[in-house]
Order: structure tokens, then sequence, then C-alpha cells
């Protein structure tokens, strides 16, 4: 490479080193696949809930672990009428170690690992439950920003006829009736559009909290994708079954409560080792070693044995637990599958026949208006109706969305 282009080169490798980030609102719409990205990328929650993983991994090693030894050092025979330790018979410097029964370090071992493991699903399940509230708080954002473009549209449409029942009065073609009429529709709709604006600040505060930004960061919104086709409900219930995240998780826990138990019924009954050495310093007398073993009796004053009774009844609990949580997941994926297919065929009816008819409606009795073959109430009626139908109609749309996220919580998965 020349030193001409080389000078080029690193010129504009600075400029494009120099060259500013574009703001946030300037990267293009934002995707709801996009929202839910930057959501497990940066949610403190869930990297909150990471770490407690990553804690309950290292308390695997510590529960098959011996306890720490103990080392010690005994003066034997010091005379009473002095406090010098040197004076002693004998000098003893001890370690001990408590042994536990091998099958209890397994249990708990075991107990760990299973607890370790039901941690991971758990995580899993709140990166679901992040990932469906993203969504439902992009669902909101997208059905106030398009309620406000309805409301906006009927606002243009009574602001014309104002404006035409204006001239009219004027020039005294009509009485100020129909004016003030439409006046009114249209505060009405502007007071409707102060309200409606509350509720979009709320539903992106909520979305740019989740994702970890500024909750004043405006966003535009990609919008949501057209209807599609999910899988069929026993397909969706087999994976239920295989994949749902917060049922693995219960189902360790109660495995994990079940290793417990099981450790707790051989703490009552099968007694535990301490090993015990000592090398014993004898004054004017050769050195020598003492080596000793004790046990403990568990099952003398039945502690033990209550504790047992207990860890047995929280495994019962953990198993009922399990239970719950399948009836309840189970029953959300129904009720999910069924929120589906009714806003499917809601929406379908709104899209293809009601809509059209509604807005054929307006415009004839519109036209209808203009040519005084209809009054001025006809035609606001024909408007409210309009801007009912096609509220009705996004609601559906987005509603079918919601249902798909729900049924995605549900099964613990995607499920296109």
């Amino acid at each position: 490479m020349s030193g001409f282009c080389k000078k080029i080169f690193s010129l504009a490798l600075v400029l494009a080193l120099l060259a500013p980030f574009p703001p946030a609102n300037a990267r293009g719409p934002l995707t709801i696949e996009a929202a839910v990205q930057e959501a497990l990328q940066a949610n403190p929650a869930l990297m909150a809930a990471g770490k407690e993983v990553e804690a309950a991994k290292a308390r695997i090693h510590s529960a098959r672990s011996l306890n720490d030894p103990m080392v010690g050092v005994e003066f034997e025979e010091v005379p009473v009428t002095t406090s010098d330790i040197t004076q002693g018979m004998m000098t003893n410097y001890v370690l001990t170690q408590d042994l536990p029964f091998p099958t209890k370090l397994a249990a708990k071992s075991k107990a760990a690992k299973k607890n370790y493991l039901a941690e991971q699903n758990s995580y899993e399940a709140e990166k679901i439950d992040l990932m469906m509230a993203v969504e439902h708080s992009y669902h909101h954002l997208y059905l106030f920003e398009h309620s406000l473009g309805i409301n906006r549209e009927l606002q243009g449409v009574f602001q014309r006829l104002a404006a035409a029942e204006q001239a009219k009065y004027q020039t005294g073609g009509n009485t100020s009736q129909n004016f003030l009429k439409a006046r009114v529709e249209a505060e009405k709709l502007k007071n409707e559009e102060a309200l409606l604006e509350a509720e979009r600040v709320m539903a992106l505060a909520q979305l740019n909290r989740l994702r970890n930004k500024n909750p004043g960061e405006e966003v535009s919104l990609a919008g949501l994708p057209s209807l599609h086709p999910v899988s069929s409900h026993d397909a969706l219930e087999e994976k239920f079954f295989k994949k749902n995240p917060e049922v693995k998780s219960a189902k360790l826990r109660a495995e994990a409560f079940k290793a417990d138990a099981s450790l707790a019924k051989q703490e009552a009954w099968i007694p535990d080792l301490q090993a015990r050495f000592a090398y014993n310093q004898r004054y004017n007398q050769q050195d020598a070693w003492t080596g000793g073993a004790m046990i403990n009796l568990p099952f003398v004053w039945g502690k033990k044995r209550k504790e047992a009774r207990e860890a047995k009844a929280m495994a019962q609990a953990a198993r009922h637990a399990l239970r719950d949580v399948e009836n309840e997941r189970l029953a959300r994926l129904e009720e999910s599958y069924a929120r589906l297919e009714s806003a499917r065929q809601s929406h379908a009816i709104f899209k293809e026949k009601i809509l059209p008819q509604a807005q054929l409606a307006l415009k004839s009795s519109e036209a209808a208006y203009q040519t005084g073959q209809d009054d001025f109430l006809s035609l606001i009626d024909a408007a409210r109706e309009f801007k009912e139908v096609k509220l009705s109609a996004l609601e559906a749309f987005v509603n079918y969305h919601r249902a798909v996220t729900d049924l995605k919580g549900a099964v613990g998965e995607e499920i296109l």
C-alpha cells in the first residue's frame, strides 16, 4: 500500500471512530422480537436470577464436602501453683475430623444438585415470564397508538362536519344545532384522545422499564405480524409436559425434598463418626500418640426423628405443589387456546364483514346527508358505529397476539 493510500485509510478510520452513534430513536422501528431480546440481555431482575443459579451450583460442592477439621492443643497436669503452661506434664497436639455416614453425603449432594437444576429451570421460567411481560407491554402500546390513530381520524371527520355546518349556518342555510352537535362530538373525541395518550405513555414506560431503558424514551413500533396458524391443541399439550420449565422446576424441587427426607431419616437413626488423633509431648518421657473415635447417638432424645417427620411432610407437600403447578399451567393452556380461537374468529368477522359494512354505511350516510336525503343525527350515529367497529377489530387483532403470548408462557417455548 502506498503512503498516500495509507494516509487516506487512516483518515477514514479516524472519521469513522469520531462519528457520533445514532440516537436510540434513529435505529429504526422496534420489532417485538428485538424488544424481547433487549430485555433478555439487560433486564436487572433476570440478571439477578442468573446469579442465583450460580449460587445454587456452588452449593453442590459444599454439600458433598466434609466439615472442616479441628486442630487444637491441650496442656495436661499443670500445677495449680503456677500459670506457666510449660510446667505441665504433657502437651497434646490434637486433630479431630467429623466423618458422616457415606450415604448422608450422597443424599446431601443429590438434594443440592436437584435444587441447582430446579433453580436453572426457574431461571428459564423467569425468562419466559419476562418475554411475556415485554410482549404484552408491546401489545398494549400498539393498541393505544392505533386507538389514537382511529380517534384522530374520527376527529378529522367531525371537524370537517363542524366546518361545513358552520359555513351553512353563517350563510343562513342551516340552524346552529347541527354545528354544535358536531363540535360536541369533536370535543368528546379530544377528551378520549387525552385519556388514550395517558395510557400510551404508561405502556411505553412499562416497555422501557423491562428493557432497562429510560421510561420516557420514545420508540417507534414496527407493528405486529399478521395472524398465523399455531400448533394443534394436542401438540401444544405434548410440548407442555416435555418443555415447560416451571413444571420441570417443581418436579426437581419435589425430588430435592425427597432427598432431604431421606437424609433426615438417616440422621435420625444412623450415627456419625468423629475421629481423633493427638501427638503427646511428655515431660522427661518419650513422646507418644493417641488415637480415638466416637459416635453420636441420634435416637436417644428423639429430636432427629421429629426433624425426619418434618422433612417427610415437606416432601409430600412438594409433590402436591407439583401437581398444582401442572394443573394451573394446563388450565392456562386451555384458557389461552380458547381465547386465541375466539380472537381469530372475531377478527375475521370484523375484518371481512362488519368493518367493510360499517365503512360503507358511513360513506353512504355522509353522501345522503350532503344531498339532504338523511339527517345529521344519522350521520353521527354512523360515524360512532364506524369508530366502535374499527376499535373492536383492532382489539380482536391484539387479543389474538396476546393469546399467542400466553400460549408460549403456558407451553414454555415457541409454539408456531
